[in-house]
């Protein structure tokens, strides 16, 4: 049998992301493959929109403001 799970090395252990049904004790051949992070969502439209020429300067550390109304951080 073989699964497939995202997990993450926490300095001294490879930590399972999601609860893993497995018997205790279960002998298993490890075959990492590291994974490239992925950018912040809408991170390449907040790009963009900071290059409109009325944009606020502040648009991508103040975009929950001007999107919903929030309070300035």
């Amino acid at each position: 049998m073989s699964q497939s799970i995202a997990a993450h090395f926490d300095g001294q252990s490879i930590v399972p992301d999601e609860p893993v049904q497995l018997p205790v004790g279960q002998r298993l051949l490890v075959k990492i493959e590291l994974v490239e992070p992925s950018p912040p969502p809408f991170a390449e439209l907040l790009r963009i929109a900071g290059d409109l020429p009325d944009a606020p300067p502040d648009l991508s550390v103040q975009q929950d403001y001007y999107l919903y109304g929030m309070p300035k951080r």
